[in-house]
């Protein structure tokens, strides 16, 4: 990028235009994430309470900072959105390390109780042992993915702050 030349969102919009359809994004995030967060509230488990309040409200504070970003876009505003974006992102680093470290520790157990009395000779437990490794793995690499995208989002913001 040359001085005179105006940055970009995902390496085709214009950074307005960009920040414009994140901010719409974010704002709609919270709606289509309801039916989940109820999901999570009804289960009766208080962990699954707990991941969905731990989930669901980092959702809604950056539809907040974003609406406000999208109605006013001042400095204010600009400066307020890339601060929540830095907390939410530190946030999630933690929450992904939590959950991640809780689904390592606890995948036996899980899929013990999805395959009931199955896993009782020792080629059983072998493949509940390949099928949790599998699925730490897939969980591994989605929350990643999930941060980087957040992380590039949080750059954009940066971008548009500073340009």
């Amino acid at each position: 990028m040359t001085d005179g030349e105006k940055p970009s969102c995902c390496c085709c919009f214009d950074i307005e235009i960009g920040m414009k359809i994140l901010a719409v994004l974010y704002v709609l995030a919270p709606l289509f994430q309801v039916n989940n967060f109820l999901k999570f509230m009804s289960t009766g488990f208080w962990l699954f309470i707990i991941l969905g309040l731990m989930d669901f409200a980092p959702r809604l504070i950056m539809a907040f900072f974003w609406g406000k970003w999208l109605k006013e876009q001042d400095t204010n505003a600009t400066v307020q959105l890339v601060a929540a974006n830095r907390c939410v992102f530190f946030y999630y680093c933690f929450f992904v390390v939590i959950f991640l470290g809780s689904c390592y520790a606890f995948i036996g157990t899980v899929i013990g109780m999805l395959l009931g009395s199955k896993g009782t000779t020792k080629e059983d437990q072998a493949n509940v042992a390949a099928l949790g490794f599998y699925v730490c793995a897939f969980v591994t690499f989605v929350a990643t993915f999930g941060l980087c995208v957040f992380y590039y989002f949080y750059t954009v913001a940066i971008k548009y702050a500073t340009w």
